[in-house]
């Protein structure tokens, strides 16, 4: 995961060196915690066997996430910038057997992205959009509890190779941002951002919607 961190690190400064068109720089910081929606990653696509282990699957799994981005704005409104995501998220247990029900699945992710988008002002007010799209880096650790259903004896599973795991797991994922917030002159901004990612060889998806506070200087 470190080359990986490095590489897109290193990206990012040779682009931000390039879209520098003038003296006049235009760097930002943004972040804030958002409502995490995981759509894409019930436990019920991750081992074949959990269809026999649980009754049944809460059809999305939700969470919260905090972020953290670091951009430049060049004079015409062009971005690029390093993103940082970590998404927390759970899923209630219920198993036939009853070993954990009422127990949660847990799942962690992080992203390291590299994000490219365009600054649109509304009007004559500071009210701005930001739309933007990027690549990125998807860490995500896996865990809870798994056993072996054998059969039933009199209605009863039988229980082999009870544990509690954990797995991690890495992909390439595709991220749909858009922000709208309003710039105040003492270079304080505040508004809402949503945003969208794909996996690029997993099935993972989430949508993620929460404040945004920043600041350019």
């Amino acid at each position: 995961m470190r080359k990986q961190i490095t590489i897109i690190l290193f990206a990012f400064i040779t682009i931000s060196g390039f879209s520098q068109e003038s003296d006049s720089k235009n760097f930002y910081l943004k972040g804030g915690s958002a409502y995490f929606l995981d759509i894409g990653s019930s436990w019920k696509d991750f081992e074949p066997h959990y269809s026999d282990m649980l009754e049944k699957f809460d059809p999305v799994i939700d969470g919260n996430s905090t972020w953290l981005t670091f951009g430049y704005k060049s004079e015409k409104g062009y971005i690029s910038e390093l993103y940082m995501m970590r998404g927390y998220s759970k899923e209630i247990i219920y198993d036939k057997a009853q070993l954990y029900t009422g127990k949660y699945f847990y799942k962690n992710q992080v992203y390291i992205a590299i994000n490219f988008a365009k600054e649109l002002k509304l009007g004559k007010s500071n009210c701005f959009i930001t739309p933007s799209v990027g690549l990125a880096y998807l860490g995500s650790q896996k865990s809870g509890p798994d056993y072996m259903v054998e059969g039933t004896q009199d209605g009863i599973p039988i229980i082999t190779m009870p544990e509690y795991f954990t797995q991690d797991e890495s992909d390439m994922a595709i991220t749909f941002s858009l922000e709208s917030y309003y710039k105040f002159k003492n270079g304080l901004l505040l508004g809402v951002r949503a945003e969208s990612n794909y996996g690029v060889t997993s099935t993972f998806r989430s949508l993620m919607l929460g404040p945004v506070i920043g600041v350019n200087f």
